[in-house]
């Protein structure tokens, strides 16, 4: 277990590139070519500034007032940013991913976002961060809806 404040660090290497994933929101947290940074970095003992290299879902942005409608039903998110009075940059920022698969060059972290009062929604996340000597880096984020079905309603077949 880590001590860091975001968490376990994912280090990948591949040629010249280098980077680090963090297990607190499965976030980019350092990206190099040669030693050089390619993006602005933060300690793994602060959190992410400014939303750095963090997964903005299930929305990025902000929702004004934290109120949306899905559906025909209106939803109350809580206020994350209430000097603004909207809720900002998703959920998942701050929560603990778990390893599926590392390598040298890759890492896969899974997270499963249930629901709750105002997201009631179930998704299951996995990214996975591959670093490539000749390309650089590559970052493939899926969500797949894991709610139930919503309730059906069965009408019996007309007789013949």
């Amino acid at each position: 277990m880590s001590e860091n404040t975001t968490g376990e660090q994912y280090r990948l290497t591949a040629g010249d590139y280098a980077a680090t994933v963090t297990e607190t929101g499965a976030g980019l947290r350092e990206l190099s070519h040669r030693g050089e940074p390619l993006l602005l970095s933060y300690s793994p003992d602060e959190p992410a500034p400014a939303a750095f290299g963090q997964l903005l879902v299930p929305w990025p942005n902000r929702v004004d007032r934290g109120r949306y409608t899905f559906d025909g039903t209106e939803y109350q998110l809580d206020v994350s940013e209430p000097e603004l009075d909207c809720a900002i940059h998703g959920l998942v920022r701050w929560t603990t991913w778990r390893p599926v698969r590392q390598e040298p060059h890759a890492v896969t972290l899974a997270y499963s976002l249930h629901g709750s009062t105002g997201y009631p929604f179930r998704l299951d996340l996995e990214v996975t961060y591959t670093l490539d000597a000749g390309t650089g880096l590559t970052v493939r984020l899926v969500t797949r809806n894991a709610a139930r079905a919503p309730p059906r309603t069965l009408t019996a077949p007309t007789p013949t």
